[in-house]
């Protein structure tokens, strides 16, 4: 008789071809979105930061070129 472990690395190793259940695929789908979501929200604030940089190199620069002439 298998044991217990064997059994359950069986139904881990699933084929391709087995039919996901729907509740299954809605939280793979969550999953998904959720870490869609932090990378998305990562990567605007650092593009934020930068943006940021940039305003204030830009209105720097135009108040040395203001205060000279």
């Amino acid at each position: 008789m298998a044991s217990k472990a064997s059994k359950k690395e069986k139904r881990d190793e699933a084929p391709a071809t087995a039919v996901a259940s729907m509740p299954s695929l809605v939280k793979l789908l969550e999953d998904h979105r959720n870490a869609l979501s932090k990378e998305f929200k990562s990567a605007m604030t650092s593009l934020e930061a930068k943006l940021d940089f940039v305003q204030e190199t830009v209105t720097d620069h135009g108040n040395r070129l203001t205060s000279r002439g």
